[in-house]
């Protein structure tokens, strides 16, 4: 992009649009190490993948709302195998994500959480 050619895409544009969270998004999802792309279909794919992120954490959530961990909760070795499996992926989702931040590898983070 240049100022001078004029075809800047305007953060605060970008925001009125599209909302701040796709632009918080975007500028996560981009390895600063390397040229910063952006284009309208950056952007859409951006919108998306931010959509999915929400309905699901929405949905996980909802599900959620009758949970009482008093009466609900059970122990590791009475789990399923297919829980206990997915507590071990989890676990390691956890320290890829904990990694990256520490090495402020925001676009990674990004995309393993995608």
């Amino acid at each position: 992009m240049s100022k001078s050619t004029g075809n800047v895409i305007s953060p605060l544009a970008v925001a009125d649009e599209r909302g701040a969270d796709v632009l918080r998004l975007w500028v996560c999802s981009e390895d600063y190490r390397m040229d910063i792309r952006v284009s309208k279909e950056i952007l859409d794919r951006i919108g998306e993948a931010y959509r999915r992120i929400r309905n699901t954490l929405r949905f996980m959530i909802g599900n959620l709302y009758d949970f009482e961990p008093s009466t609900h909760n059970v122990d590791y070795e009475k789990l399923e195998e297919m829980d206990r499996w997915i507590l071990s992926q989890l676990g390691v989702l956890i320290e890829k994500v904990d990694e990256a931040y520490a090495a402020f590898q925001f676009h990674r983070v990004y995309h393993l959480i995608y």
